[in-house]
């Protein structure tokens, strides 16, 4: 998760200059090909290892088959729509910004996971308004009209990660995490590539070279390495742990946006990340359990 959360981060850096040559959906289904393509060899590796048989599916009964399917499926559709709104949003505003918005999620699952039957608490009750007044004052400098797009469209990216985290909560113990990481990639790249030729987003050779250093980094590190990080650690791990770790992206998003951006942030969208931090730090401390 850990791992994840430092790939993710850096990531921010290599989609904002992607978008220096290509088309957000173009990019994005590059990026998730590539993390579904390369995940094959690892996935024939580790069916060595473990004496399976070379095949499609392995060892899976059909419980199991049937959770790959209906896991990549769901993964990949949150996924591209999530990436995308990302993606999209980086057009707009900082990588620092688009990191700690994103990070939302980490006070999102725990909300979800009410509707969901899971207990909370008054810290939970504490922590949605402090994330929520520390995003007012990361994006509202002076009022509505001082919000651009790309601060709307990271919040919203939050929501989709959350649908992504759940869904992965719930179908990663049931099936082979690494082949559901490559087909939801897989599915995820198809969603976009259908998206790119609709909206005739321009993608050439010249293009994919153009912008070849951040699809490989995206693809192989971001996509092939850090998903599939998340999947096969969300396995064991509680989603709202998962989804601690995993916001700790946004910290290294910052320091990414700093180095190779000379991302600035005023004072008072400092505040802000502090403020949004805290409340995703309380979001997850263990409620205190009276004696007796």
């Amino acid at each position: 998760m850990l791992l994840t959360a430092v790939v993710w981060g850096f990531a921010f850096v290599a989609q904002q200059k992607g978008l220096d040559d290509m088309g957000a959906w173009a990019f994005n289904m590059s990026r998730f090909l590539l993390g579904s393509v390369v995940l094959i060899p690892v996935i024939a590796v580790l069916d060595l290892f473990k004496g399976k048989p070379l095949s499609l599916w392995g060892n899976l009964d059909r419980a199991g088959r049937y959770n790959l399917l209906m896991g990549g499926m769901c993964c990949g559709f949150f996924l591209a729509m999530s990436s995308a709104l990302q993606q999209i949003g980086l057009m707009y505003t900082t990588v620092g910004k688009a990191g700690f918005l994103t990070a939302l999620y980490i006070v999102l699952v725990p909300i979800a996971g009410m509707f969901l039957g899971r207990r909370s608490n008054w810290l939970m009750l504490l922590a949605v308004p402090l994330a929520l007044l520390g995003a007012w004052l990361l994006c509202f400098k002076g009022g509505f009209d001082t919000v651009n797009k790309g601060d709307v469209l990271a919040a919203l990216c939050a929501i989709g990660f959350t649908c992504h985290i759940l869904t992965i909560d719930h179908f990663a113990p049931r099936t082979d995490c690494v082949r559901m990481a490559s087909f939801q990639f897989f599915i995820a790249g198809c969603i976009c590539g259908i998206v790119t030729w609709l909206v005739k987003e321009p993608f050439t050779w010249t293009i994919v070279q153009s912008a070849l250093l951040p699809i490989l980094y995206c693809g192989i590190l971001s996509s092939g390495v850090g998903y599939t990080c998340q999947i096969v650690g969300q396995r064991d791990v509680h989603p709202v742990i998962a989804s601690l770790l995993m916001s700790l992206e946004s910290v290294f998003a910052t320091i990414g946006g700093a180095l190779f951006f000379h991302d600035r942030m005023t004072t008072r969208e400092t505040l802000g990340c502090i403020v949004l931090f805290l409340g995703v730090i309380l979001a997850q401390l263990p409620f205190p359990k009276r004696n007796g």
